[in-house]
């Protein structure tokens, strides 16, 4: 889960990321929801909540998509989808860079279909 600090100056946009992941969620659109400049909202997004506005909204949906695969059954495409990633391919990108494994390995490792025959 990406850092989140409800009581900085742009937590309320980090509330809306984590709730729209569907959403256009570029800096442009982040910083009208915070009512600033987009070049002012990304210095003051990335001071207080320690990654850039695009590393968190990437971080938050890779973090939904992890608990989707550990716990849905849904194909992969539907959930890249639903997590708000442009599709199967961009989701499978950003889980080899930031975990080392596609997403079908982390829902062998993971999931709860998995777990289920591990302990039966």
């Amino acid at each position: 889960m990406p850092f989140f600090d409800p009581q900085s100056s742009t937590g309320s946009v980090q509330q809306y990321v984590l709730a729209n992941l569907t959403c256009d969620l570029g800096v442009q659109a982040l910083a009208q929801i915070a009512n600033m400049s987009p070049r002012n909202f990304s210095r003051v997004f990335s001071r207080e909540a320690k990654v850039s506005p695009a590393e968190f909204v990437e971080l938050a949906r890779l973090d939904a998509a992890r608990r989707l695969l550990e716990h849905d059954r849904n194909p992969l495409k539907t959930i890249a989808l639903n997590c708000g990633f442009r599709d199967g391919q961009h989701m499978r990108d950003v889980f080899r860079r930031r975990l080392g494994v596609s997403p079908q390995q982390y829902r062998s490792s993971f999931g709860m279909v998995n777990a289920a025959r591990q302990n039966g």
